[in-house]
């Protein structure tokens, strides 16, 4: 055989085959496609519920939980829409409906939640339709696991969709109506829980406190000033005793502990409480219509902890429980007979605060620009020094006055400022309260200091007592019980007399 005529045979062959390969593509190609085609079809939903939501007269829900039945918020007729034709108001009827709880109405009903929830039964797209299925069991769809919600309309007749339990590893849980089992999702979890899970659990926000302020060209304008607390008590069996603190301008930190001692307070723990005090959301409700025979059953008949306070101008009552095992807290709000479950970590600054966190540690911090007159009185000695301030015009501002000091003591002598007045006053207000454990003195004060102010302010008055028997001082400012001191470090204090009254440098 010819080379040439070889060749040629050969192309032949490849191109049979070749021909052969391409029909068997052919062949298959509309069998790919079909099985395309069928998996396609199989992602489509298939619409098991569709109904208006204003065609609803009720819907029941049963389930673990209990029973709740979700009403129609029905909205008040108006002349207008009394006096419109029906059918020109077609979009009107379209229009959707909001649902509230039934029995809730005098309660803030989250009727985003409720009214969700209704619509997520009233439209519902299955993914698979498994059909009729011997043992509901297994699917969630009997017992006690299972959600009844039963919808009744306005013009009779009613549909039931069972919730059972999450359908595997599809999305959604497994729903039965009219005997036909489904994978649905979109379903509103709220459904599978009590009726409480619609409250609201936001208690309350205090509004920010506003200023008007003035430019200079004298346009005034409203900004937001920082939050004052007005008044603030702390009882509950937390506490051994109340404690009280309000707002005094005149004190350096802006606030006093009046009782059970004095003293200033403005730590960073309470200033951490202030901010906590501005909103308070609980996590849960747990009951509603609480009375006063009930609180004994929730821990607050005698509650751990009670904060009565008002903050820019707005008053709240809160009180709580003791922490159960899981770390949570009952907790009711001003006049309110609801009870809601909250975190432990939500109101730990107020309910479990501490009187030594709040308190400075310091007895009295008058601010030494603003002293018009210091007497010292050591075992019935006293020594005065008054002091004149006068501006210095190089230094202040418009906004801010510098002023220098001139301290002459009672015997007529000029003390320096810088070298003996000044870190003479550090240690004199540096000194500390150990704790406020109230202990027995008797007697005269050892030490007693009377501050006298430029602004006119009623006279500070520290007093130190000695304890017998021990190396501790009790203080006591404006005749209150403030705390315990260390005897030296009052004692520290009293041996720079000398040094102060004959004008000699003390070091700070």
């Amino acid at each position: 055989m010819k080379k040439t005529t070889r060749n040629i045979l050969i192309m032949l062959a490849v191109l049979v085959v070749l021909g052969g390969a391409a029909a068997a593509l052919l062949l298959t190609q509309p069998e790919e496609q079909e099985e395309s085609s069928s998996s396609a079809s199989s992602s489509v939903t298939e619409k098991v519920m569709e109904k208006s939501t204003r065609d609803v007269s009720v819907i029941k829900v049963e389930n673990a939980g209990g029973s709740y039945q979700l009403t129609p918020i029905e909205e008040p007729e108006t002349e207008t829409s009394a006096s419109s034709e029906t059918d020109s108001s077609s979009s009107e009827s379209e229009k959707d409906v909001a649902f509230t709880v039934k029995g809730l109405e005098d309660y803030d009903v989250n009727t985003v939640d409720s009214s969700s929830a209704a619509r997520s039964v009233l439209d519902v797209n299955a993914s698979k339709n498994l059909g009729e299925v011997t043992n509901l069991e297994d699917f969630g769809l009997s017992g006690n696991g299972a959600a009844k919600i039963t919808i009744e309309y306005k013009a009779g007749g009613s549909d039931t969709l069972v919730i059972g339990s999450d359908a595997g590893s599809s999305v959604g849980k497994y729903v039965l109506k009219d005997g036909v089992v489904y994978v649905v999702s979109g379903l509103n979890e709220k459904l599978l829980g009590g009726e409480l899970a619609f409250l609201k659990t936001d208690l309350y926000t205090v509004a920010d406190l506003m200023q008007e302020t003035t430019d200079s060209e004298g346009s005034s304008s409203q900004t937001k000033a920082a939050d004052i607390l007005y008044s603030m008590k702390l009882s509950g069996t937390n506490f051994e005793k109340p404690i009280e603190i309000i707002h005094d301008s005149s004190k350096m930190s802006g606030y006093m502990v009046t009782s059970p001692v004095k003293a200033e307070a403005g730590t960073d723990s309470f200033s951490t409480l202030v901010t906590t005090l501005k909103t308070l959301s609980a996590d849960s409700v747990a009951a509603v219509g609480v009375t006063e025979e009930k609180l004994g059953d929730y821990g607050l008949a005698e509650p751990f902890a009670q904060i009565d306070f008002d903050l820019n101008g707005e008053k709240h009552t809160l009180k709580v429980s003791e922490t159960d095992a899981d770390g949570n807290r009952y907790l009711m709000a001003d006049n309110s007979d609801v009870v809601y479950l909250i975190a432990a970590s939500k109101v730990a600054d107020w309910a479990e605060a501490k009187l030594m966190d709040l308190r400075m540690s310091y007895i009295c911090l008058p601010n030494i620009m603003e002293v018009s007159r210091l007497k010292l009185t050591l075992n019935g000695t006293a020594s005065e020094y008054d002091i004149t301030r006068t501006k210095n015009e190089e230094k202040s501002t418009e906004s801010n006055i510098t002023y220098d000091l001139t301290i002459q003591s009672g015997a007529g002598k000029e003390i320096s400022y810088d070298d003996t007045y000044q870190p003479f006053y550090k240690q004199l207000i540096a000194i500390a309260v150990l704790n406020t454990e109230e202990v027995e003195y008797s007697g005269e004060p050892v030490f007693k200091v009377e501050y006298s102010y430029f602004n006119g302010n009623a006279d500070s008055v520290v007093e130190f007592y000695a304890v017998e028997g021990q190396d501790r001082y009790v203080a006591m400012l404006d005749g209150v019980y403030s705390g315990v001191v260390r005897k030296a470090s009052v004692d520290n204090v009293t041996a720079l007399l000398d040094k102060l009254g004959s004008n000699e440098a003390i070091s700070s």
